[in-house]
């Protein structure tokens, strides 16, 4: 009798402790189309893009191929540029909750791996750790939200 109540709490904690995060949509997606970045979701609060972060975008063409740019701020030209410009393959793997850019770089063979949160036909929902989101210093876990512009 204990064997099975232990049985029951044991399935019940792995039943529980299943990823929160639920990429995987029940319908297919169509993520043809470009995507700007649109804002950032940190601790329950939205943060409006500013800066170069607005020439932000990801562009996923139907064959798969596309583009990721991610632009910095210059001080030097006190102007934004394309601090990143990766050109390759798409490749979503919603069931790991990753969404994937293999490009190459100087010859080489590379890899740009996104944390999937969330995905629809207009928006993607990607985890990002290396912006300061609340103007504080540090790396925040928070969600970049990029809306389809098409």
């Amino acid at each position: 009798m204990k064997k099975i109540i232990l049985s029951i709490i044991m399935g019940s904690i792995i039943i529980s402790c299943n990823n929160d995060r639920e990429p995987s949509p029940s319908q297919p997606v169509n993520l043809k189309g470009t995507f700007k970045l649109s804002h950032y979701e940190f601790k329950s609060k939205n943060y409006n893009i500013t800066g170069c972060d607005i020439n932000d975008k990801i562009v996923i063409n139907s064959d798969k191929t596309g583009v990721y740019e991610d632009s910095e701020y210059n001080d030097a030209t006190q102007g934004c540029y394309v601090a990143e410009n990766y050109a390759g393959t798409w490749n979503l793997q919603s069931q790991e909750g990753l969404l994937i850019l293999k490009y190459k770089s100087n010859g080489l063979d590379q890899t740009k791996s996104f944390d999937l949160i969330g995905i629809s036909d207009t928006e993607l929902r990607l985890e990002i750790s290396s912006k300061n989101i609340d103007g504080n210093p540090g790396n925040d876990n928070a969600v970049a939200v990029w809306t389809k512009t098409y």
